[in-house]
């Protein structure tokens, strides 16, 4: 699958957008660290951070780190032997489509250490923002692409 270069910043940094070559049905793939299970009277189940975009030290549009899956496959790469690269505790899977339909951008942003790496980026005037009522909204409709055994994504 052929995808165009994103633009990018003075300073080398690609700039929010939505990438038209990504489709709606396709997949983001978020890790998560053992560091995002919590305990609660419920269980465990994962903690809000787990969709807490990136800082402005590490990235000054603040997007959010997803591998999209639809690259690798059409290039042939078994996203769970890409993913599972990084030893994550787990990883969630949500359709492109859950993030574009609350007005947030997705888009490829590789890195050096992943060709398959994207973001997703807020846009507050049209109410895109990661805050704790969209974060629980769009945990409700992720699932597990690897699942971290008795977490749930969400309290029930």
């Amino acid at each position: 699958m052929a995808i165009a270069a994103p633009a990018k910043d003075d300073q080398g940094n690609v700039l929010p957008h939505d990438h038209p070559e990504l489709t709606n049905d396709g997949r983001l793939i978020r890790r998560v660290p053992v560091q995002w299970v919590i305990e609660t009277p419920a269980g465990r189940r994962l903690s809000s951070a787990v969709l807490e975009p990136s800082s402005k030290d590490v990235d000054p549009h603040c997007g959010l780190s997803v591998d999209l899956e639809q690259l690798m496959l059409a290039e042939g790469v078994d996203p769970l032997e890409h993913v599972n690269k990084s030893h994550p505790a787990g990883a969630l899977a949500f359709r492109v489509s859950a993030f574009r339909e609350q007005y947030f951008q997705v888009g490829f942003d590789p890195v050096p250490e992943n060709d398959y790496h994207g973001g997703v980026w807020q846009r507050p005037p049209l109410g895109a923002k990661f805050t704790r009522g969209m974060k629980r909204k769009l945990l409700r409709g992720a699932e597990w692409f690897i699942a971290i055994e008795g977490v749930s994504i969400v309290d029930a």
